[in-house]
């Protein structure tokens, strides 16, 4: 009896610490969340400092900025032609791979030269804040996964499911809708528009995987003490690499999708191609190092 009442006296115990715990790490939250919202507080030298950095950005990616929206402009009318070179369109990507990959060095470039100028102290909140708004985010995707994703916690899952993946079913779902409205396609044309959408998936799905490691190689980087930045441009160079064979990839299935459709269809197709895409990713210029 004795024992019985010395193991519940410990589990209170314990019980009672996890929640002071729980009560102190929320409330350091708390703190940090308010500290974040207010911004750190630079001196008049730093903000001088800080603004001239990003005076010498806007000046360094000015014209390369101006080159890649050409670049665009030019793979819109490249990949809507009668008869599509490919060879031209794959040359298209390759430059736009470059100065994409140059833009995000000059980023990083900028952001270094901003963090030379900042105190031991304001680095740290600065770092504190970044990891802290990564774990919220985090914490918005679970929610939204354990919402959203009882299907596939389940185990319940059907052919679309699996070829398309976490994010990319709904994607899929959502085009297919659109493809069928606008282009008026046969019960043929749209099982064989969602096979080829599945063998895109599945035959792109390591190269993506590849991309969201280095993401997060990227960022566990640059929320680190101590940053290194020779592997910080070997994982852009790598991402970069990469990018560039997905949205070669890209351009294939679309000239797939393309022997599909007739006259009319094929018009139709074309002139919404590109839209809201960035070289077949699906993203305008995204800062990688974030």
């Amino acid at each position: 009896m004795k024992n019985i009442k010395k193991n519940i006296a410990v589990i209170g115990v314990a019980g009672l610490l996890m929640c002071a715990g729980l009560n102190l790490n929320a409330q350091r939250n708390m703190s940090l969340n308010k500290d974040c919202r207010k911004g750190i507080e630079y001196s008049d030298q730093q903000k001088e400092q800080i603004k001239k950095a990003k005076i010498e950005f806007a000046k360094a990616t000015k014209d390369l900025k101006n080159e890649l929206n050409e670049l665009r402009a030019r793979q819109n009318t490249l990949m809507s032609a009668d008869k599509p070179n490919l060879k031209a369109i794959y040359a298209n990507i390759d430059k736009a791979s470059d100065l994409k990959n140059r833009l995000k060095k000059e980023q990083f470039a900028m952001r270094m030269d901003i963090k030379s100028v900042l105190t031991e102290e304001q680095k740290q909140m600065r770092l504190s804040c970044v990891k802290g708004k990564q774990r919220m985010k985090r914490g918005e995707t679970n929610k939204m996964q354990n919402e959203h994703g009882k299907m596939h916690n389940d185990g319940v899952r059907n052919k679309r499911a699996v070829a398309y993946g976490r994010g990319f079913e709904h994607q899929g779902m959502q085009k297919d809708r659109q493809d069928k409205n606008r282009l008026n396609l046969s019960d043929e044309q749209k099982e064989q528009m969602k096979d080829l959408r599945i063998a895109h998936f599945n035959a792109s799905k390591e190269l993506r995987d590849q991309v969201e490691i280095l993401q997060l190689r990227q960022k566990q980087i640059m929320t680190s003490e101590n940053i290194d930045e020779k592997m910080i441009i070997e994982n852009m160079d790598r991402l970069s690499g990469i990018q560039n064979k997905l949205a070669k990839m890209k351009v294939d299935h679309n000239m797939e999708v393309r022997k599909l459709l007739n006259e009319d269809q094929l018009i139709l197709f074309l002139s919404h191609l590109g839209k809201g895409q960035d070289f077949g990713n699906g993203n305008r210029h995204r800062r990688f190092n974030n």
